[in-house]
């Protein structure tokens, strides 16, 4: 279902404003939504819940006309052709210089079985109406659905009111007929000098960008950025400022700085949509719980953009990590974000998605987008990507990698205790995690169990790769720095050794506390099925991969 459809339906806009008249100005009642709106936003109720004229809520199990209703015939008519359950009607008016902020009515969409309907009885060109980020052309006379269940928002900058009899009315057959019929609501420009293009200039201006980025609190960055406009030539106010509007497009990347400045986040078909990160670095554990981070700033979750990503055919990242899942690659990567100028991304969702792809220049185009330092470049994947090892490698064919993996029981223990995605049958698509769908009504610890097996089996295929290197957890807890800057070849030195050191001290996940060796407790509290179930599936692979780590530690 579209947010907003033109309903096959049309009324005359002179008898509309002939019924309008007949409205005494003290009838009028401000918008109860005080925090909602700025100016003047009144209402007139045609139905309420009691009757009454005042009560210009929409909500309430029952409704009835209210006087002004009845004394209006047009209106009248008109409500008498909506042949399903009419529950709240009433005319809203929004005045000149007035604007309604971006918000969402709870359960006030069709697939809710409740719709609201917006009849334009006055209107002007100035006046703007916003759905999902996108400005809708309604014409006085027409008849329009508009899910408010969804972001929607209105400014009215023309010279006189804007009225709209607004009908609530329960889903019925008649209903469905009726939006059959419907076609989608014409889709307009946003103004010349609005905000969206006041946005483009904030975007080709660091200095601006810098300015505006810096400013913490949130009253003072929407006044700022009115006043940078205004001062500008641009008309919006604070409702513009305060939407989430869609990120704007652009025909080339953002441009680089060795602060790193813009990132992406999602991939978007063939391009990507990057955020504004600053002169931040990648500090948490994980690359989300940085994107949250930064997202805490006004500037970043107003200026959004849509863009390509670079060319990634001169990113030479210095080391990947791949794992089995809960076997210290947090640690691993928390000690090479360590070192002097690293940069160290943690299972961003976008490599995910590059992935997906099964395009080795969409990976590439990925790791280069999110380097944000000139120093050393790491990447730790989500546990699945062993499986795409072979595209990883045709991507990046000189750059090493370590798997690292644990006593299976160890890992098993873990998942059982707090599940990931992966560990929970259908939470993820299974051809991903190299199982099949009609796995998925398997019990979640042998479920578990196999994907582990999995990942294994497919890092074991790679055993002999010279770019490869099998880590077991016990050894990195040991001698973690010596193995990680040997194999990477990022050479040890005493200042090196001692930022990693510091960091192998602390618990992974939560640096504020120290860490604590786990593996006992974690093999004693282990029940019986669970360790049977380890020594059927994992534990044949896991000697396997001792195996291997022992020819692989010949090498240094």
């Amino acid at each position: 279902m579209l947010n907003a459809l033109d309903l096959p339906l049309r009324f005359d806009p002179a008898k509309l404003q002939a019924d309008l008249a007949r409205i005494q100005p003290h009838e009028w009642a401000p918008h109860y939504n005080e925090q909602e709106y700025g100016g003047e936003w009144r209402g007139v109720a045609l139905r309420s819940a009691s009757g009454q004229l005042g009560g210009i809520a929409a909500q309430g199990s029952s409704f009835a006309d209210t006087e002004v209703l009845r004394r209006c015939d047009y209106f009248r008519e008109i409500l008498a052709g909506f042949e399903c359950r009419l529950l709240s009607v009433r005319l809203l008016s929004l005045a000149p210089g007035s604007f309604v902020r971006e918000h969402c009515d709870r359960a006030l969409g069709f697939d809710d079985g409740e719709v609201r309907i917006h009849i334009p009885i006055e209107t002007n060109t100035g006046v703007e109406f916003y759905s999902c980020g996108e400005r809708l052309r309604l014409a006085e006379g027409g008849c329009y659905y508009v899910d408010v269940s969804r972001p929607h928002r209105v400014a009215n900058r023309g010279g006189r009111d804007r009225v709209h009899l607004v009908i609530d009315a329960e889903v019925n057959d008649w209903i469905r007929q009726l939006f059959s019929e419907a076609r989608a609501t014409e889709r307009i420009a946003p103004p010349p000098l609005g905000f969206a293009a006041f946005r483009d200039v904030v975007l080709a201006d660091t200095e601006l960008r810098q300015a505006l980025h810096a400013i913490s609190e949130p009253r003072e960055f929407v006044d700022e950025v009115i006043r940078a406009g205004h001062s500008r030539g641009f008309e919006f106010d604070a409702a513009d400022v305060e939407a989430k509007p869609n990120p704007l497009p652009e025909s080339s990347p953002p441009a680089s700085s060795p602060s790193g400045a813009w990132i992406p986040i999602a991939l978007k078909e063939t391009a990507a949509e990057w955020i504004y990160f600053g002169a931040r670095r990648f500090t948490q554990p994980f690359f989300d719980d940085d994107v949250k981070a930064a997202l805490q700033n006004r500037f970043a979750r107003t200026f959004r953009r849509i863009a390509p990503l670079p060319n990634g055919q001169n990113c030479s990242p210095s080391g990947f990590i791949l794992h089995m899942s809960r076997c210290g690659s947090t640690l691993a990567a928390r000690m090479l974000a360590a070192l002097p100028n690293a940069t160290v991304i943690s299972e961003a969702p976008i490599l995910d998605e590059a992935i997906q792809t099964g395009r080795a220049e969409i990976v590439r185009s990925a790791v280069a987008a999110l380097q944000i330092e000139a120093g050393p470049y790491f990447i730790k994947f989500d546990a699945w990507h062993i499986h795409r090892l072979p595209l990883i490698r045709e991507a990046f064919p000189n750059t090493p990698w370590v798997f690292l993996y644990r006593e299976p029981l160890e890992v098993l223990v873990s998942q059982s205790r707090m599940p990931g995605r992966m560990s929970l049958p259908g939470a993820m698509d299974p051809a991903i995690l190299g199982m099949r769908r009609e796995d998925i009504t398997i019990p979640r610890d042998e479920w578990c169990a196999r994907v582990i097996a999995a990942f294994c089996e497919s890092a074991l295929r790679y055993r002999s790769d010279p770019q490869g290197l099998f880590v077991n957890y016990r050894d990195l807890c040991e001698a973690g720095p010596a193995i990680l800057l040997h194999h990477f070849g990022a050479g040890m030195d005493d200042t090196k050794q001692a930022s990693m050191d510091l960091a192998m001290a602390a618990d992974a996940k939560f640096p504020s506390r120290p860490f604590q060796p786990d593996g006992e407790s974690k093999r004693d509290a282990a029940p019986d099925a669970l360790r049977q179930l380890c020594v059927r599936t994992v534990n044949p692979l896991y000697r396997e991969l001792e195996a291997a780590a022992e020819s692989a530690f010949a090498k240094i």
